[in-house]
């Protein structure tokens, strides 16, 4: 019988290797500004023709080719990145100079036109393994790539490109993605002559956030810079306040690298997972800078993604970063500190409804005791002296020898809300979610600091694959540590015996298999087992706060908001549901149609 294998020939193996890298025209387009990039090019010009399908012509201001390199440029693994197998660990390019543009060429015909300075300009031509010669021409500083006809002698990948909307919408994003990992960089985006996009001469990365996701984020983004051992963040999210329905609007760059890496995503997610609804997502703008040694940036063909030696330790910082920088953040209750006072002794006894809430642990129940505020449901203001000492401009004109009082500072209106004036603007708080906010925050630090546990009256038998079971046999400290006593019990099962005391038996099992696979995926990180009990904590919280329609009296309102400034995270309850609507003057006159 004849032998079956055979080696396929050199245009082939170019192909099918050209696939890895070029699936449609945004993919080269990322791999030309990527290249651009890397000759230090300071502005970009993309002009595409029928979403690029026909043509794509990059042009940038970069040191460009020298006239003897331009013929190996387009040579598969020709490069002037490395000299050996090292070199790639330590590489600081976004790829290996001329690994594109050998895809480039098996798939469409490439023209490249480049000049150093202080040399003269030359021009070749490259399509499958035929490389013209070098032709001396005129071009100004850096190079100018032309892509023409893509596919078009693969007509089963051209089938499966879309629409030229839809390919532009591809190259769109890609263009933004640069702009916003690169704001030094001037992008111009051409398609059919018209301009789609232009960062000329705006360098701020606040500026390019505005510029491309629209002004309603001015005042919802928060900065990020935080150093954390050998790892820098640096770049803006938006506050739980402002969510969107899916992740566009999320970049993560690693060492100026734009990726997708699903560490990073998950640990984005737990991070937001207290302040946010479910199947909702901030704006994440954020620049990683870590020791390049600590990375792999060779795992993908198409460089969307990278490995990191200590994947645990990033994990767990990035919760910490992004809770950093909100809780750093405090204009938005700014305008609150100075209209409130401490509680007042005016009304005697009355001030013992104004004491924080205490927190005692149950034995016998899985939940703990609060309790809250005692409310007493008298009107706010009794009598109709004391509203005409209130409200003096409001009954009767003022005389010229007659002063107004001092307004309140803040009302409750229909028992729900706390109407706030500010000098900048007008707060409507919700007196439930506010409280509930408070309440959660105190419990969370309670529970964290619980050592107790609870015996299991049967202890429950977990099966898991034998991939956990090895995981969990070095990781029985850590266990140890979440409080738990945990047993291997057989090859492929675990007894659990106690568990911590928040947490209820039914949820035990599913939980340790998560615990495990985070472990798995993610070595050396930790678990927020408060967030995995979110439900029952928030529950707790919910049922012991300040109910909508109970009246608070004045100094029950002051706590209330310094209790409100001072909580650890004070844009949303638990549920996601924000705590706050702010009416600055532009907004009360759109409201009024003023403007």
């Amino acid at each position: 019988m004849r032998g079956r294998i055979k080696q396929l020939d050199s245009v082939t193996i170019n192909k099918i290797a050209a696939g890895e890298v070029i699936d449609r025209p945004a993919s080269i387009v990322k791999e030309l500004i990527e290249n651009s990039l890397d000759a230090h090019a300071t502005a970009i010009t993309i002009d595409i023709k029928d979403g690029g399908k026909k043509c794509i012509h990059i042009t940038d201001n970069g040191h460009g080719f020298h006239h003897e390199d331009l013929p190996l440029a387009p040579l598969r693994h020709a490069t002037s990145k490395i000299r050996s197998l090292d070199d790639i660990y330590e590489t600081e390019s976004f790829g290996f100079r001329g690994e594109a543009l050998a895809s480039i060429c098996h798939c469409a015909h490439l023209t490249i036109t480049s000049k150093q300075e202080n040399e003269s300009a030359y021009t070749i031509t490259a399509y499958k393994d035929d490389i013209s010669a070098v032709k001396k021409t005129s071009h100004p500083k850096g190079s100018s790539i032309i892509i023409n006809d893509l596919f078009h002698d693969l007509p089963v990948r051209q089938r499966f490109l879309k629409s030229t909307a839809t390919e532009l919408s591809y190259i769109v994003d890609y263009c933004i993605q640069f702009s916003l990992s690169n704001p030094h960089v001037s992008f111009v985006l051409l398609s059919d002559g018209q301009e789609k996009l232009n960062t000329t001469g705006i360098t701020d990365l606040f500026q390019l956030i505005i510029l491309f996701y629209g002004k309603s984020l001015k005042d919802s983004c928060v900065a990020v810079n935080e150093t954390i051992g050998p790892i820098t963040f640096i770049g803006y999210i938006s506050d739980p306040t402002l969510t969107f329905s899916n992740r566009t609007k999320q970049l993560i760059t690693v060492n100026g690298r734009i990726i997708k890496n699903s560490l990073i995503i998950k640990a984005i997610t737990n991070s937001f997972r207290d302040l946010i609804p479910q199947r909702r997502f901030p704006l994440v703008i954020l620049h990683i800078t870590i020791t390049q040694s600590l990375v792999d940036v060779n795992i993908h063909p198409q460089k969307a993604d990278i490995k990191f030696v200590n994947p645990g330790f990033l994990f767990d910082c990035i919760p910490k970063v992004i809770m950093m920088s909100l809780q750093s953040s405090n204009q938005h209750t700014n305008p609150i500190e100075p209209i409130i006072r401490e509680p007042q002794s005016s009304h005697g006894d009355k001030n013992k409804a104004i004491s924080y809430p205490s927190f005692t642990a149950s034995s016998s129940s899985n939940e703990s005791y609060i309790e809250p505020y005692r409310v007493i449901n008298k009107p706010l203001i009794s009598d109709t002296s004391n509203l005409t000492e209130a409200l003096p401009n409001l009954l009767s004109p003022l005389s010229s020898d007659t002063q107004p009082a001092k307004p309140l500072d803040y009302i409750q209106v229909l028992n729900t809300y706390i109407f706030l004036n500010t000098p900048t603007g007008a707060y409507l708080i919700d007196q439930h979610a506010v409280h509930e906010r408070i309440l959660y925050e105190k419990i969370k630090v309670q529970v964290a600091a619980q050592t107790e546990r609870q015996v299991l009256l049967l202890s429950e038998v977990i099966d898991i694959s034998l991939d956990l079971m090895i995981i969990f046999e070095s990781e029985q400290d850590y266990f140890k540590e979440l409080n738990f006593l945990i047993e291997p019990f057989g090859m492929d099962q675990l007894i659990v015996r106690e568990i911590p005391n928040i947490f209820q038996k039914s949820s035990v099992a599913k939980l340790i298999i998560s615990i495990l696979n985070q472990l798995k995926d993610y070595p050396g990180s930790t678990r927020n087992l408060t967030l995995d009990q979110k439900e029952i904590l928030q529950r707790q919280a919910c049922r012991a706060a300040i109910k909508a329609g109970q009246t608070l009296y004045p100094e029950e309102i002051n706590q209330l908001l310094i209790d409100f400034i001072k909580s650890p995270q004070n844009y949303t309850c638990p549920h996601g549901r924000p705590l706050y609507i702010f009416y600055n003057k532009s907004k009360l006159e759109s409201l009024f149609l003023r403007k």
